[in-house]
């Protein structure tokens, strides 16, 4: 059997967030019990941290790097990132192959292992929760926008099937990924609990179903996800009120709060440091004065332009939160409804979700008379919520440009103007590191 890096008794008498730091010794063990299973899937440095879907977020609107930041960027990967270059993401990319192979040993072991059947349920569901989460996270960087019409004919991310270091990666159509996700998930969801878990860095039935709420609305399936959103929210639906929030502290949010359903974040090098990315100035203008997040979300810097410090990882440095919110839900609800010609009750899920941002002596709830100026106010409000939570790009490929309010998107570095259309943004994906390609044979992107 093969000796794999676990981490040990990594959640006896730690709290939440000495569990995300955790660094005690590390030792090669052969994998033999439910515990040995249990460590790999816990070990949040690599199963809850690095995500990619940072970038995303720095390659679309809601930010821009001054143009000395910039220059000063020592990585042609992170300048690469934010100007839709095409040069591989060798880093990047790495981190997310190594909760695959915890993953996938998970899943290679677990047959020969003697357990309680709630234990292997539990054991199986999160192996195939963190598999499809990083998949779509891939996903959203190293293929294409979803799109029905080819996704039979366009390459998906680069899958790793087995634990097996000597069996080849493969790419699959994007169609057979998302459907190889959708199956990994639903299956996910029959098998977790539905109680509360010890920690949310592990998924439970809510997040799993979150999670899928999210994939189907990346695909503009508008049923599906509206369906997950409800039926997650049917078990959970705790909203937090902005108006109880009294700190005057530059990151207000406890990281683990009543509305995370699952804890993860993304990250790319230095770039995601409040240091360095600015807040569009057009976007920070679009929160009301009435927003309480419009204090709460950001701070001021010495520059005079704004940095977004309202995360839920309560950090000044490059990770961010990307996890699951029970406010993403509601905004699925809102979008979905909308959609489906649901006009009353997309409305009164917007305006329950509104209640708890805006401030209460101020507060009054929307009418719109048609369906677009409630999709716009939809989408304001998702934008404004979900700023850097890893799904700003899933949003710029997968809308209408009316409801984006642009065709292009724009880097001014100095003198220079580099711009992309929004339907080559659609169509684009990062490089995939060469040696990858190489080794396994299959196109480069």
């Amino acid at each position: 059997m093969k000796r794999l890096i676990i981490i040990l008794s990594l959640l006896t008498f730690i709290s939440c967030n000495d569990f995300l730091e955790e660094k005690s010794d590390l030792s090669l063990a052969t994998i033999t019990s439910e515990n040995d299973l249990q460590a790999l899937l816990d070990y949040a440095v690599t199963m809850n941290k690095a995500y990619v879907s940072a970038v995303g977020e720095v390659a679309s609107d809601n930010f821009f790097i001054p143009t000395p930041y910039f220059n000063a960027l020592s990585g042609e990967v992170e300048r690469a990132i934010y100007t839709w270059g095409k040069v591989p993401l060798s880093n990047t990319y790495w981190v997310s192959y190594q909760r695959i192979l915890n993953v996938n040993s998970v899943l290679d072991n677990l047959e020969k292992i003697t357990m309680s059947k709630n234990k292997y349920n539990e054991l199986l569901g999160s192996a195939l929760f963190f598999k499809a989460f990083s998949y779509w996270d891939l996903a959203q960087v190293f293929a294409p926008a979803y799109n029905p019409v080819n996704s039979g004919s366009v390459l998906g991310p680069v899958m790793k099937l087995t634990s097996d270091v000597n069996e080849p990666s493969v790419r699959l159509t994007l169609q057979a990924s998302y459907e190889m996700m959708i199956t990994d998930l639903k299956k996910s969801v029959s098998l977790l609990s539905v109680g509360k878990q010890p920690y949310p860095t592990r998924p439970n039935r809510t997040s799993a179903m979150a999670l899928l709420s999210r994939l189907y609305l990346s695909m503009n399936d508008y049923h599906n996800a509206a369906l997950y959103a409800d039926s997650a929210l049917s078990i959970y639906s705790d909203l937090m009120n902005y108006n109880l929030i009294t700190s005057t502290a530059k990151y207000p949010f406890e990281m683990f709060n009543e509305e995370v359903l699952f804890f993860s974040t993304h990250s790319i090098g230095s770039v995601t440091r409040e240091a360095i990315l600015r807040v569009d100035s057009n976007f920070y203008s679009a929160y009301d004065q009435y927003d309480i997040r419009k204090n709460l979300f950001f701070s001021k810097q010495t520059d005079g332009y704004m940095a977004f410090t309202g995360d839920y990882s309560k950090s000044n440095a490059d990770p961010k939160f990307n996890g699951l919110t029970t406010a993403e839900l509601w905004l699925i609800k809102a979008e979905c409804e909308a959609r489906r010609d649901q006009f009353k009750e997309a409305l009164a899920s917007l305006n329950w979700f509104r209640k708890h941002r805006y401030k209460r002596d101020n507060f009054l709830e929307i009418t719109f008379v048609t369906k677009d100026d409630l999709l716009k106010e939809v989408y304001a409000e998702r934008r404004k919520e979900l700023i850097m939570r890893g799904v700003r790009w899933d949003d710029v490929r997968r809308l209408e440009s009316k409801y984006l309010g642009r065709e292009q998107l724009f880097r001014k570095i100095g003198d220079q103007l580099i711009s992309i259309a929004i339907d080559d943004v659609r169509s684009f994906a990062y490089l995939i590191p060469e040696d990858v390609v190489n080794n396994a044979g299959f196109p480069q992107n």
